[in-house]
C-alpha cells in the first residue's frame, strides 16, 4: 500500500482481508507497529462497534472510536498499559482466563462503569499474535454480544442490508442481505452494483431526502425513513419502509473517503404501527359493542352491578361466594369453579380473577361470558373492597371451540388413519406414530417405540447426520424441509426405502418435527426394473447394426442410433426436430413415406423394400421396418428401422450377371466347340473322297481346328481357374514368366517374326503368380495373333517398373489396333472387336477379371493401324504373404 489514497479502490470485502490478514496481525508486532496505525485507525474507527486489541502479553494496543464514545475513555490514556489496569474484574483476574484455544466473555469495569467484553485470541500459524476485543454495554446480553464476534460475518452475512458508495454515488460493495431481502434477480444485482448512483435515484428525490443524503457526503452522518418501491420477478412492485443511516468515513485529512449506508427494514413494524392504530379504533367500537361490558363488586355492600354489554342493568347480592349457588343469574354447573377463585380474591391470594361461565342475559338465553376483574380498592389489612372488571360475550367462541374439537376428534382418526407414514419427533425421540407409520415400521404395539431415540431406525451414520441437518433446519430454524428419499429400519431389523417431508409443529409446548413418509419400496424396486430395462433398451437402439430412427407425433425426428449415422451420415443435432422427407426420401418418394406413416399409426407393422438418400445423395437400397410407439394406448412416435440391403442387391445383380454370362458362355461353348469339330469332320469325308492318296493340305487344317478347339478349351479351364482359385501370393520372376510365354506361344503363326523388347525394373514384387502369367500369355498372345502384316518388323515391347507401392507395366504392340467403338467392350466375355478375331473371345475377359482379383487395374488405348498399349498398375500384395513367403486365401 502507497499511502490511504490506495484505499479509494478497495471495496469493504478487500477491506475486511486487509484487516484480517494484515493490518490486525501486524499490530501485535510492536517493531512494525507505527507504519499500520493510520491505516488500521483509518479502518477500525469507521466501525460502529467498540473494538480493542491486546498483544500477547495483554497490553492494550488498539482502541477506536466507538470505544471512547461508549466508555468516555481517550485511546490515549490506555494505549500499551496492562489490561487489568484499565479493564478491571472484582471476581477474578480474566487475564488468567485467556487461552489461545477459547474466547471468554466477562464482566467488567471501566472508570467505574460496567461493561461486558468479548474477548477472541487471535492465532497465525500456530502463534498466539493477541487477542480481539469488543465492549458492550452491560444492559446488552450474551446474546447480543456474540454476533459481533467476527466482523466478516456481521458485514456480509448480516440481515442488515449494507451498502458503501465512493463519493462520486456509486456502489463499491454490497452485502447479501441487499439481495437476499430484497429478492433481486442476477441481472438487477448486476445493474445495481455496476450502474446505480445514489445521486440519481429518482425515488429519494420525490421523497425529499436528497440533502441528507449530500450531507453525509459532505463529512456528517445523517438517518431518515424512507419509503422505497424494488420490482420483484413477478413484476410487481414491493413497497418497503427504511430506516437508513449514512455514516461517512473520513480521510485522515479530514476528507471522504466513502460513505456507509446501512438501512433495517421496518416495514413490518410500519405495519404493526398502522395496524395498532386500527386495533385502537377497533377497540374503541367495541367497547361501545353491546357484547362488551363492564361490572363491579363493592365486597362490603355485598352487591355485584353489571353495566353495559348484554348483562347491562343486572344485578345481585354477593355478600360471600357462596352466595352465587343462590344466584338465579348465573349456570349452577358453572358455579363451583367461579366461588373458588372469587374466595382466593376475597383471602386475598390473589389480585385478579378471571373467569368462563353461563349467565342468564336480558333475552333470557344462556349464552356463555368471560369476566376478568381486578382489585381496585382494599382495607389497611390488604382484603378487597372493590373490585372492578369487564365481561364479553363468548358464545360465538365456545360453539367454535366446540366444532374445533370435534373437528380434532375427527382430525386424529383422519391422521391415524391415513394412508402415509406421519410421526412426530420431539427431542430427537419419537412422540407419535400413526398406524401406518407402525406398519411401515413392523411395530405391533405402537407405546413400545414412543420416546425411543430415532437413531434407533436409521441404518447408518451418514444418513442420521443428514437427519440431524434436517432436524435442526426445522426445530431451531422453523423451516420446511423438502422432499427427500433415504433407508430406514424396522423393529425387526428390515431395511426400506421412504420419501420423506418433515415440517415444523409444536408438540408439548415445545419445538417438533412432524414427518410425513411414504414408503416407495416396491416402486424403487420397479423403477430400478425400469431404469434397468430402459438401459437395455437404450444400449439395443444404440448399438443395433440397422439404422434406427425414433420419429415423434408430429412425424419429425427426435432421435437416431449409430448405425443410421453410418448408413446416411447424418448427425442428430443436423436433422432432430426435422422431417425425413428433407433428409433421405428421394421426392419420387415422398407420397409412400406418407403414406406409411398412416398405415403405421393404425397400428400395422409395414415392412418393404425401396430406396433411400445418404448425405451425398447416393441412393441406398434397404429394407424398411414401420413400427407404431405407443404408451398408456397412446401413439407419441414411429420406429423406422431401415436394414441395409446393397450387398444382396449387388449379390443379386452379380447373380444376373452370372447367369446372363453363363448363358452366354454355354450357347458359345456349345458353339465354339462344334465348329472345329464340324471342320474335322468334313475334311475327313474329303479325305475319305481322295482314297488313293489323301493330300497333307487336309492334315495341316485338321490339326489347326484341334488346335483352335484345345486354345478355346484353355482359355474356358483358364476362365473357370480364375473365378474359382483362391489367392496364392509369392514373389513374382517378371522375366521368368514373359520367357515362358513367349515359348508356349511359339505355336501361333508369326510368332517366330516378332521382335521382342523387354525392360524389367522390379525387384521383389508379391501377387498370384498364376493370374500374372494368365494376364502376361493373353496380352501377349493377342499381340502376336493380331499383328499387322503391313508393319515391318511387327515389335511387341514390355516395360515393367516399381512405381510408389504398385507395379506398373506396359504390353504394347504395332499391331492392327482397335477402333473406337470397339473400345469399351474389348474386355466383355466372347466380344470379338472385328472379323479378322480368330481367338474364344474370353482371353480380355479373363485377364480384366484376373486384374480385379489381384486389387489391379487395366487400361488399354488404341488406334487402328497403329497399334494397341496395355498398362496394368498392380499393387504388391507382401502384406498377406505367410511365414513361408508365400500364402493362399
Amino acid at each position: 500500500m502507497g499511502g490511504y489514497h490506495d484505499l479509494y479502490y478497495i471495496n469493504m470485502p478487500g477491506m475486511l482481508n486487509i484487516c484480517k490478514y494484515h493490518i490486525i496481525p501486524a499490530i501485535y508486532r510492536l517493531e512494525i507497529f507505527q507504519q499500520y496505525t493510520d491505516y488500521q485507525t483509518l479502518i477500525l474507527d469507521a466501525i460502529r462497534e467498540p473494538l480493542f486489541f491486546l498483544s500477547d502479553e495483554k497490553r492494550i494496543m488498539v482502541w477506536n472510536k466507538s470505544a471512547e464514545e461508549l466508555t468516555g475513555v481517550d485511546r490515549k490514556e490506555v494505549l500499551g498499559k496492562d489490561a487489568s489496569e484499565i479493564l478491571q474484574n472484582g471476581k477474578d483476574d480474566f487475564k488468567a482466563r485467556l487461552n489461545a484455544e477459547h474466547a471468554i466473555l466477562t464482566l467488567v469495569s471501566i472508570r467505574g462503569n460496567s461493561y461486558r467484553i468479548l474477548l477472541d485470541p487471535i492465532v497465525q500459524e500456530g502463534k498466539l499474535l493477541g487477542y480481539k476485543g469488543g465492549i458492550y454495554d452491560s444492559s446488552q446480553g450474551i446474546l447480543k454480544a456474540f454476533p459481533r464476534k467476527y466482523l466478516e460475518v456481521v458485514i456480509s452475512k448480516s440481515p442488515v442490508s449494507i451498502l458503501v458508495f465512493d463519493r462520486e454515488g456509486k456502489v463499491l460493495y454490497s452485502n447479501q442481505a441487499i439481495y437476499t431481502n430484497w429478492g433481486l434477480n442476477r441481472e438487477q444485482l448486476d445493474f445495481f452494483n455496476t450502474k446505480y448512483n445514489i445521486f440519481l435515484d429518482k425515488q429519494l428525490q420525490r421523497q425529499g431526502i436528497m440533502p441528507s443524503i449530500k450531507r453525509a457526503f459532505d463529512g456528517k452522518p445523517a438517518s431518515t425513513l424512507l419509503r422505497y418501491e424494488v420490482p420483484h420477478n413477478n413484476g410487481e412492485l414491493q413497497v418497503y419502509w427504511l430506516l437508513a443511516h449514512l455514516y461517512p468515513v473520513l480521510r485522515p485529512d479530514g476528507q471522504v473517503e466513502f460513505v456507509v449506508l446501512h438501512f433495517l427494514d421496518v416495514t413490518e413494524q410500519k405495519n404493526l404501527q398502522e395496524a395498532y392504530t386500527s386495533a385502537s379504533e377497533w377497540i374503541k367500537l367495541a367497547i361501545e359493542n353491546k357484547d362488551l361490558g363492564t361490572w363491579e363488586w363493592h365486597v362490603q355492600e355485598g352487591v355485584l352491578y353489571f353495566k353495559d354489554g348484554s348483562l347491562a342493568s343486572q344485578q345481585f347480592n354477593l355478600s360471600s361466594p357462596d352466595d352465587l349457588t343462590r344466584a338465579s343469574l348465573m349456570y349452577q354447573d358453572d358455579v363451583p369453579p367461579l366461588i373458588e377463585k372469587l374466595t382466593d380474591l376475597v383471602e386475598g391470594r390473589t389480585q385478579i380473577v378471571e373467569a368462563e361461565f353461563r349467565a342468564r342475559d336480558d333475552d333470557g338465553n344462556w349464552p356463555w361470558f368471560m369476566a376478568r376483574g381486578r382489585v381496585v380498592k382494599s382495607d389497611e389489612t390488604g382484603r378487597p373492597l372493590r373490585v372492578a372488571g369487564i365481561h364479553v360475550n363468548i358464545d360465538e367462541r365456545k360453539q367454535i371451540e366446540q366444532r374445533i374439537k370435534e373437528s380434532e376428534a375427527k382430525f386424529k382418526d383422519l391422521v391415524d388413519n391415513a394412508p402415509i407414514g406421519i410421526g412426530i419427533i420431539a427431542d430427537e425421540k419419537l412422540a407419535f406414530v400413526n398406524k401406518k407409520l407402525a406398519e411401515m415400521g413392523e411395530v405391533e404395539d405402537r407405546s413400545q417405540v414412543l420416546g425411543v431415540n430415532v437413531r434407533a431406525f436409521i441404518p447408518d451414520e451418514e444418513r442420521y447426520k443428514i437427519f440431524m441437518e434436517r432436524y435442526r433446519m426445522v426445530t431451531e430454524r422453523g423451516e420446511k424441509a423438502p422432499l427427500y428419499t433415504t433407508q430406514l429400519k424396522t423393529v425387526k431389523g428390515n431395511i426400506f426405502d421412504v420419501e420423506v417431508l418433515s415440517i415444523p409443529t409444536i408438540h408439548e409446548g415445545k419445538r417438533a418435527m412432524q414427518v410425513l413418509m411414504l414408503d416407495i419400496t416396491e416402486r424403487k424396486k420397479t423403477l430400478q426394473e425400469l431404469a434397468r430395462s430402459r438401459e437395455l433398451h437404450m444400449q439395443l437402439f444404440a448399438n443395433a447394426p440397422m439404422g434406427i430412427v425414433l420419429l415423434d407425433e408430429q412425424f419429425n425426428v427426435n432421435n437416431i442410433n449409430k448405425g443410421f449415422e453410418k448408413l446416411f451420415g447424418y448427425k442428430l443435432d443436423e436433422i432432430k426436430g426435422k422431417s425425413l422427407m428433407d433428409f433421405i426420401v428421394p421426392p419420387e418418394l415422398a407420397e409412400e413415406a406418407e403414406r406409411l406413416n398412416d398405415i403405421t399409426l393404425k397400428d400395422n407393422i409395414e415392412y418393404f423394400e425401396s430406396y433411400r438418400l445418404n448425405k451425398k445423395k447416393e441412393k441406398i437400397p434397404v429394407l424398411i421396418y414401420a413400427l407404431p410407439v405407443k404408451e398408456g394406448g397412446q401413439h407419441f412416435g414411429i420406429y423406422g428401422i431401415y436394414i441395409d440391403i446393397s450387398k444382396r442387391v449387388q449379390a443379386e445383380e452379380e447373380l444376373k450377371t452370372r447367369n446372363l454370362e453363363l448363358d452366354n458362355f454355354v450357347y458359345k461353348v456349345s458353339h465354339d466347340l462344334r465348329a472345329p469339330l464340324a471342320s474335322v469332320l468334313g475334311l475327313i469325308n474329303l479325305s475319305r473322297l481322295e482314297q488313293d492318296n489323301p493330300s497333307l493340305d487336309y492334315i495341316e487344317l485338321i490339326e489347326i481346328q484341334i488346335y483352335k478347339l484345345d486354345n478355346f478349351i484353355r482359355d474356358v479351364l483358364s476362365h473357370s481357374k480364375n473365378l474359382k482359385m483362391s489367392l496364392s501370393v509369392g514373389r513374382i520372376d517378371f522375366q521368368q514368366i514373359v520367357d515362358q510365354c513367349f515359348k508356349d506361344l511359339n505355336y501361333l503363326p508369326g510368332a517366330s517374326e516378332v521382335e521382342v523388347e523387354v525392360d524389367i525394373n522390379v525387384q521383389d514384387f508379391y501377387s498370384d503368380r498364376w493370374r500374372i502369367s494368365e494376364i502376361f500369355r493373353n496380352l501377349i498372345g493377342n499381340a502376336i495373333k493380331y499383328r499387322n502384316p503391313e508393319a515391318e518388323p511387327s515389335r511387341i515391347a514390355i516395360k515393367i517398373e516399381k512405381s510408389k507401392n504398385n507395379c506398373l507395366i506396359t504390353i504394347a504392340d504395332n499391331g492392327l489396333g482397335i477402333n473406337k467403338e470397339s473400345l469399351p467392350h474389348i474386355m466383355k466375355m466372347f466380344y470379338r472387336a472385328s472379323e479378322k478375331a480368330t481367338g474364344s473371345g474370353i482371353g480380355l475377359y479373363i485377364v480384366q477379371k484376373a486384374v480385379e482379383i489381384i486389387k489391379g487395374r487395366v487400361e488399354v488405348t488404341s488406334k487402328p493401324g497403329e497399334g494397341t498399349t496395355f498398362t496394368l498398375t498392380l499393387p504388391s500384395l507382401e502384406h498377406l504373404r505367410g511365414v513361408d513367403g508365400e500364402v493362399v486365401c
